[in-house]
C-alpha cells in the first residue's frame, strides 16, 4: 500500500468519461495513499473529479471530503483535481502532474482547505489553482472559504478566470494567496512572457517566449506580453507572433 505502490489507472476518463475516480454527490469520502493516473484518451478528464447531482439550481453537492497523500497524473488535457460542486474539502500532501487546465480547479465550491501541494507544470497550463465561474446555474455559487495552508509549491499563476466576462470580485483572496493584481487578473508575482491564443478565445500562458513558440502548432497565434525579452528566438513552423 501507499502512493508508490497502489496505483489506480483509467483510460479516457474512466466509465463516466470525466475522471479516473469520480465522486458524485457523495458525503464523508476519504481518498488517500495512492497514485491515480489517466493513461490516455482524448477527453479533458481529470484523475479525480468531485461534483454535484440534481437539476440546475438545485444541486446536491459532494461534501466532507478528505484527499491526502496522493499523486494525481492527468492526460495533459484536463485538470489535475476537479472540485466542481463541493463543500468542506481537505486537500493535503498531493502532487499534481500532467494537467493542461488547472492543477486544482474550484467551482461551485465552499470551504476548501489546501496544504502541502506540489504543482509541477511551470507552463503549458492555465493555472495552479483556478477559481472558475460562468454565467450558468452550474457555477451559481461563487468559490468561497478557500484556505491555503503551509507547504504549497506554486509553479505559475494561482488564479485563472475561465470566462472572458468574469465578473466575480475575488479581491478577498489577495492576502490569502499573497497575490498582486496584474493586467491578467489576480496572480502570483511571476512573469508570463507569452501565450498561445486559441480560436475560441481561450489561451495558454508560457513563462518564456521561446517556450510558447516551441509548443505552438502550425498557424497558431503567439501573443507576447508587455515585456522586453532576449533574442534569439527560433521559429520552425508557420505561425503569427504578435505584441
Amino acid at each position: 500500500m501507499g502512493v508508490d505502490k497502489t496505483v489506480l489507472t483509467a483510460a479516457d476518463g474512466g466509465p463516466t468519461g470525466q475522471a479516473a475516480l469520480f465522486i458524485g454527490a457523495a458525503k464523508d469520502v476519504t481518498v488517500k495513499d495512492m497514485t491515480i493516473e489517466l493513461t490516455g484518451g482524448t477527453g479533458d478528464a481529470s484523475p479525480i473529479k468531485a461534483t454535484f447531482s440534481g437539476d440546475a439550481g438545485n444541486h446536491d453537492v459532494s461534501e466532507n471530503l478528505t484527499l491526502e497523500n496522493l499523486t494525481l497524473v492527468g492526460n495533459n488535457l484536463g485538470n489535475g483535481l476537479n472540485l466542481h460542486g463541493v463543500r468542506n474539502v481537505v486537500v493535503n500532501n498531493v502532487t499534481v502532474e500532467n494537467y493542461a487546465k488547472c492543477g486544482i480547479s474550484l467551482a461551485y465550491a465552499t470551504d476548501v482547505e489546501i496544504s502541502n501541494v506540489n504543482f509541477t507544470k511551470t507552463e503549458g497550463c492555465w493555472a495552479d489553482i483556478g477559481l472558475m465561474y460562468k454565467d450558468s446555474a452550474d457555477y451559481a455559487v461563487p468559490v468561497t472559504g478557500v484556505v491555503l495552508g503551509e507547504g504549497i509549491d506554486f509553479a505559475m499563476y494561482v488564479v485563472y478566470a475561465e470566462n472572458a466576462e468574469y465578473t466575480l470580485d475575488y479581491s478577498e483572496y489577495a492576502d490569502v494567496f499573497g497575490l498582486t493584481q496584474t493586467a491578467d487578473g489576480w496572480a502570483l508575482t511571476r512573469t508570463i512572457a507569452a501565450r498561445i491564443e486559441n480560436a475560441d478565445g481561450s489561451y495558454v500562458n508560457y513563462s518564456t517566449v521561446q517556450g510558447a513558440i516551441n509548443a505552438a502548432k502550425a498557424n497558431d497565434v503567439v501573443a507576447v506580453t508587455d515585456t522586453t525579452f532576449t533574442a534569439p528566438i527560433e521559429i520552425t513552423v508557420p505561425m503569427t507572433i504578435k505584441g
